[in-house]
């Protein structure tokens, strides 16, 4: 599997989408019918993900200044 550590899948419709945990946490989580898109499997280091996030943040913030 390529860079995609998580699978969202909609709940109304059922379809499915694969992408970055990290990235959900970033832009947030996919949608679809009008809803959020539940994870229904997820392999990412979350502790990682986390990581990654906070110090895209924090570039972001001081590039900002």
């Amino acid at each position: 599997m390529s860079d995609y550590d998580t699978i969202v899948q909609c709940k109304k419709c059922g379809r499915k989408q694969y992408l970055r945990f990290a990235n959900g946490l970033k832009n947030g989580w996919s949608k679809c019918c009008g809803y959020t898109m539940s994870i229904i499997q997820c392999n990412a280091n979350i502790e990682e993900a986390v990581k990654e996030t906070i110090v895209q943040t924090m570039t972001i913030t001081k590039e900002m200044k």
